[in-house]
C-alpha cells in the first residue's frame, strides 16, 4: 500500500469513526492552500472570501506564521492570538517583521470564558505546548470569541483557524452550548470557516498508545469536560473515552446543528497513533447500528476544514 493511500484510508476512517461523513469538495469550487506546505499551512475555501473585506482570526502561531502571512497578502485583515508571544520572546513578531504583509499580533489566548492564568496554572489539554511538558511561565489572558471580535469591531469571522493543542475544545464547547452563539454559528452570522486541528485524548495506559514514547505525560493534570472543570487527572482509560466522545459529539453538533459541512480532512502524520474508543453515538448520528464503544488505533491528530454550508449553497 502506498504511503498516500494509507493516509486517505486513515482520514476516512477516523471520519467516520468520529460520526463525520468524509470530507467533501462539493461544498467549494475555489480550494487554495495558505501557508507553507508542512505544518502550518491550511486550505482555504475562497468562493465567497473578497479580499479586502475578509476578516481571518488566526488562533495559535507559534513560530509559523506562513498562514498568516498568505491569508494577509490574500488581502484579508488578519488577527494572530497566541498566549505565549512573550513566552516565545516575541519570536514570530520578529518573522512577521521581514514581512511586507499586516498581520496584528495579539499577546492573548480565545477560549471558553474569559480570564487570566497566573504563571505555572494554565490547564493543558492534550497534548499541551511541547507536547504537556510546557507551562506558563508568564501570566495569560484568556478571552471569548465574542468578547474580542465586540472590541475590534467585527461582526462576523470570515475564516478561524485553530491550533492551539487541545484548548480547540473548551472554545467549540463555548460556541456551541450558548444558544444566542449557537443561532449565529448556523446562520453563518459569525464564522464562515472554521479550520482546526484537532487532538484527541490518548488513554494512560502505556500498552495501549501504539508508539508514543513518553507514557509520564499521561498522568499529568488535564482539562475535561472542558471548561467545566479547572484541572484534571486521567486516571483510567475510561475516563479517556469519555473525553473523547465528548469532543467527538463537539464536531458532529457543528455538522448536524451548527450548519457547516467537512470540507477537507488531513491527517498529521507527524504526531503518534494510540487507542481510541468513540462512542456509539459518533456512528448514530449517521444511522449506522452499533452494539457499544469500538476500539481503532488512530493517528491522534487530525486538521478538519468547515465551511458552512450556506456558502455553497
Amino acid at each position: 500500500m502506498t504511503r498516500n493511500k494509507s493516509v486517505r484510508q486513515n482520514a476516512t476512517a477516523a471520519a467516520l469513526f468520529l460520526g463525520l461523513s468524509p470530507a467533501s469538495r462539493h461544498l467549494c469550487r475555489d480550494l487554495r492552500w495558505f501557508g507553507s506546505r508542512g505544518d502550518g499551512g491550511y486550505h482555504v475555501c475562497v468562493d465567497s472570501l473578497t479580499p479586502g473585506s475578509c476578516i481571518v482570526y488566526s488562533l495559535g502561531t507559534r513560530e509559523n506564521p506562513s498562514f498568516d502571512v498568505a491569508m494577509a497578502a490574500y488581502g484579508c485583515e488578519v488577527h494572530s492570538f497566541d498566549p505565549t508571544l512573550e513566552q516565545q520572546g516575541l519570536k514570530t513578531a520578529a518573522l512577521l517583521g521581514k514581512s511586507s504583509f499586516k498581520v496584528t499580533f495579539h499577546d492573548v489566548g480565545i477560549g471558553g470564558r474569559s480570564m487570566a492564568y497566573a504563571p505555572g496554572t494554565a490547564p493543558w489539554q492534550w497534548p499541551g505546548l511541547g507536547y504537556g511538558r510546557e507551562s506558563n511561565s508568564k501570566k495569560w489572558t484568556l478571552r471569548t470569541l465574542e468578547s474580542l471580535m465586540r472590541e475590534l469591531g467585527h461582526a462576523k469571522v470570515d475564516v478561524l483557524k485553530m491550533d492551539v493543542e487541545g484548548a480547540e475544545w473548551p472554545l467549540l464547547e463555548h460556541l456551541l452550548s450558548s444558544g444566542h452563539l449557537r443561532k449565529l454559528l448556523s446562520s453563518g452570522g459569525l464564522i464562515r470557516q472554521i479550520i482546526l486541528e484537532i487532538h484527541m485524548l490518548p488513554r494512560p495506559d502505556p500498552s495501549q498508545i501504539g508508539s508514543w514514547p513518553l507514557p509520564e505525560l499521561y498522568t499529568r493534570s488535564r482539562t475535561s469536560w472542558f471548561t467545566r472543570t479547572p484541572a484534571y487527572p486521567v486516571p483510567s482509560a475510561a475516563d479517556a473515552d469519555a473525553f473523547n466522545w465528548h469532543a467527538a459529539d463537539l464536531l458532529q453538533q457543528l455538522v448536524h446543528e451548527g450548519g457547516f459541512g467537512l470540507l477537507s480532512h488531513r491527517v498529521n502524520t507527524g504526531g503518534p497513533s494510540f487507542i481510541v474508543s468513540v462512542a456509539p453515538k459518533a456512528a448514530s448520528r449517521m444511522g449506522k447500528q452499533h452494539n457499544g464503544p469500538r476500539e481503532r488505533k488512530l493517528p491522534c491528530c487530525h486538521e478538519f476544514s468547515f465551511l458552512w454550508k450556506g456558502i455553497s449553497g
